[in-house]
C-alpha cells in the first residue's frame, strides 16, 4: 500500500487574499495534520571585494 502526503507552500493559505476565484476553499478543503518541518529560509551571497589601490 502506498500513501501520498502532499506538502505544499504557504501560498495555499495566502492565495484567497490574492485571487478572487480559486478551485478550492482554503478552510474547508484542507485538514491540518501536524507540523512537518519548520525551517527558516537563508540566503547566502558573496560580498564584493573592493581594493584600495
Amino acid at each position: 500500500m502506498v500513501t501520498s502526503l502532499p506538502v505544499h507552500h504557504i501560498g495555499l493559505a495566502t492565495a484567497p487574499a490574492l485571487y478572487k476565484k480559486l478551485p478550492y476553499k482554503t478552510l474547508e478543503d484542507f485538514e491540518y495534520l501536524g507540523l512537518l518541518n519548520e525551517r527558516s529560509t537563508d540566503v547566502c551571497v558573496k560580498l564584493p571585494q573592493y581594493s584600495s589601490t
